[in-house]
């Protein structure tokens, strides 16, 4: 779970496929699925959950688990090339069954891990055998579970590799389970509920999945004697250390097994023995590789923009979303900065964070509150830190308690969202006008767009707008930004494009990625500024170096189309998969055509299909009207004319002006419907609305040949005009054959 704040862009894409009349493109051959073992890692996340209290006091408490989980993120962030912000860790309160699913499935995992990546799941707690369970299931126990509750309270087993597998769509995931089910009721150091055999690790592994369980299922699992981890754990640690970056993690469990081994034989008498299986794909994992194409986890662009964006030919106004908070290293007033907090800030600056968070814990024990709010910023971003959302929380309410405002506006996001709290928008609105008595912009701004889109209170723009001018005012560049769409939309305020490039340009020049963005797409579309495409690929640059996905986007239309820099085909296409990999939907459907026409590329129906669909789940028209096409081509897929008509049906109703077009022409012809007229004509009228020249052609058509409308040559004719005005060559012959 990574926690932003978001501010205002609109975005626009490019088609590569043009459909005329269900005429397509000839079919070529989908190359081959890439296998596995020529996939390398691209990057590498890891959930690392560790509990040894639970709130059922008929739980046995245990010694070590949650420090074995922080200890086991801390190596893989300081030593096995784990990015810090790619490390989710919870600890007892914060490991319930309910935070645990959504890492899982919801959250987390699926918003961050894509196909090619590495998924590392670590757990040390209680497990119970499958003889507590009616469904004869073996279940992990979470902080809340119930031992009467398992199936509504305890997180399944034999279900967390698949589950990873279905919510991410990634299929190498390694789970390391420090949890055993025998006799820690009635042995102490050992972790269990009842005396019994441990898991069947055979149960547990998937395909592509690696499984390394603590102990054999006729075993404990122990809590060392020696140090202050779980013998598993610390073992586990010290082997892959050992081991470095290059040895493969099955060869280096043969060293794990031994030495877990010879330390409980020779503290406790007894046998541990770990066990690992394997159906892993493709070449040997080292775990501690570094990935090949890691991602910095970047703010949502333009799919969560605050304000309705520009309506375009291509893609649909995007609507309001959630917010998501930033923490800011710089202080609520000058004054309120101490000697410490500053050179807390330089440091953070020169990305020397160990040094920082060491020095803001220093500062925030002596009851420095800036200090105390950066403590809780480097455990927001796990910088110097593992990423700990609660902790982050922790730190911010300690600043709170001492009158800082950004920390009250930092909690009062976290309550808005529902992120390491229970979302509560009544909460987030007294937080957020606690810290706008202090006169803090970000919360002034926050308050904003809660009167804007009524959360937490009455929806009310007039006050939204009044409470953004101010924030803007301060100079807060995400308030400034925003005002800028306003008055490029003409939203409570008189539609001005100078204006709004103004906003924009004051914005940008502060280093804000969105505003950037925004600025240079002015540029692009000529909006109160002269079209300067030179302009609008600098703009882009500066955003797109900041990870902005909507610039990456644009930069690959540049370099596409040609527009203020040479064209560079192989140069577009790698912009693509860079906001690609960052989810941008628009980017997902250039790539995806991309793939198909070899724009760049190597022509590849497969992966063409992939990305287009992955657009397609996250509403993108286009992709629809994309991956539509091929569906009707039986490009890659078999010829499916139904199938065709769902994706067009879809991108019809979020708004892309050319897919009521193609479900006319199934109506018209037939294909993958019943044939009917009337409903043709119902979608070419609707197509023409949107100013569709291909569906003010069909329709056209239609009145030129009586069909589900009165024949009328005039009328036949206008539609004609219109469609040729734009370009359309059909619509050109139409006027030449039939004018007279």
């Amino acid at each position: 779970m990574r926690i932003f704040n978001l501010s205002l862009t609109y975005s626009v894409s490019i088609a590569f496929i043009s459909m005329l009349l269900l005429q397509f493109l000839p079919v070529a051959s989908a190359s081959a699925a890439e296998p596995a073992a020529d996939r390398p890692i691209a990057d590498k996340w890891a959930l690392v959950i560790g509990i040894d209290k639970f709130a059922d006091p008929r739980i046995p408490t245990l010694k070590y688990s949650a420090k074995d989980a922080q200890d086991f993120a801390s190596f893989l962030v300081n030593k096995g090339n784990f990015q810090k912000d790619h490390v989710l860790t919870l600890l007892n309160e914060q490991a319930t069954h309910e935070n645990i699913a959504a890492a899982l499935g919801d959250t987390w995992l699926p918003r961050r891990v894509m196909k090619d990546d590495l998924v590392l799941i670590f757990v040390s707690t209680h497990g119970s055998p499958k003889e507590l369970d009616v469904g004869n299931e073996n279940w992990l126990i979470a902080h809340n579970t119930n031992v009467d509750r398992l199936f509504s309270t305890g997180v399944e087993l034999r279900m967390l590799v698949d589950t990873v597998k279905r919510r991410t769509g990634c299929d190498r995931i390694v789970l390391l389970l420090d949890a055993c089910n025998s006799g820690a009721a009635q042995t102490e150091g050992g972790k269990g509920l009842v005396r019994t055999n441990n898991f069947d690790v055979n149960s547990i592994v998937g395909e592509g999945a690696i499984v390394i369980s603590s102990s054999d299922a006729s075993q404990r699992s122990w809590e060392s004697k020696r140090y202050k981890n779980g013998v598993f754990t610390r073992q586990l640690i010290n082997t892959l250390d050992k081991g470095g970056d290059k040895v493969p993690l099955v060869q280096a469990f043969g060293g794990l097994q031994d030495s877990v081994a010879q330390e409980v034989r020779f503290d406790r008498k007894v046998t541990q023995t770990p066990v690992l299986k394997s159906k892993w794909k493709g070449k040997a994992l080292a775990l501690l590789a570094p990935p090949m194409r890691p991602r910095t986890i970047q703010a949502p662009s333009n799919s969560d923009s605050l304000f309705p964006s520009l309506p375009s030919q291509n893609q649909p106004a995007s609507s309001f979303s959630s917010p998501k908070v930033t923490p800011s290293y710089s202080s609520d007033t000058p004054s309120a900065v101490t000697g410490i907090a500053k050179q807390v800030e330089k440091l953070t600056e020169e990305k020397r964070y160990a040094e920082a968070f060491e020095l803001a814990h220093k500062g925030a024990e002596n009851g420095d509150s800036e200090c105390m709010k950066q403590m809780g910023n480097f455990y927001c971003f796990g910088q110097g830190v593992a990423q700990d959302y609660y902790k982050a929380l922790e730190w911010w309410h300690r600043s709170a308690e001492k009158n800082n405002g950004r920390a009250m506006t930092n909690i009062g996001i976290c309550y808005q969202a529902g992120q390491g709290v229970e979302k509560d928008e009544k909460k987030a609105i007294q937080w957020f006008e606690k810290a706008s008595a202090l006169d803090i912009p970000q919360a002034k701004y926050h308050l904003a767009m809660c009167y804007f889109r009524g959360q937490g209170v009455p929806k009310d723009p007039s006050r939204g707008l009044e409470l953004l001018k101010k924030a803007a005012d301060s100079g807060y560049d995400m308030a400034v930004n925003d005002l800028g769409v306003l008055y490029l939309e003409g939203i409570g305020v008189n539609k001005d494009y100078g204006s709004a490039v103004d906003c924009f340009r004051k914005s940008a020049l502060k280093g804000n990625a969105i505003a950037q963005f925004n600025l240079g797409r002015c540029y692009y579309e000529s909006l109160g500024v002269k079209q300067d495409y030179v302009q609008a690929v600098n703009w882009f640059q500066k955003a797109a170096a900041q990870n902005n996905s909507s610039a990456q986007n644009y930069l690959g239309n540049c370099y596409a189309m040609g527009r203020g820099v040479p064209t560079n085909l192989p140069q577009a296409a790698e912009w693509y998969k860079k906001a690609a990999d960052q989810n941008d939907a628009a980017a997902l459907n250039n790539l995806g055509a991309a793939y198909q026409n070899g724009i760049g590329v190597t022509v590849d129906i497969a992966k063409a299909i992939e990305y287009l669909q992955r657009s397609v789940d996250m509403n993108y028209g286009l992709a629809c009207f994309n991956l539509g096409a091929l569906y009707d081509a039986g490009r890659g897929v078999p010829v499916n004319h139904a199938k065709a008509v769902e994706l067009y049906t879809k991108g019809a109703q979020l708004g892309h002006c050319c897919c009521p077009n193609a479900v006319g022409l199934h109506y018209f012809y037939g294909k993958g419907v019943p044939r009917d007229y009337n409903k043709a004509v119902q979608w070419f009228q609707e197509g023409a609305k949107r100013n569709c020249h291909q569906a003010q052609n069909s329709l056209g058509w239609a009145y030129l040949k009586g069909k589900g409308v009165p024949r009328d040559k005039a009328t036949a004719l206008t539609y004609f005009r219109l469609s040729a005005q734009q370009g359309n060559k059909l619509a050109q012959d139409n006027l030449k054959n039939y004018g007279n």
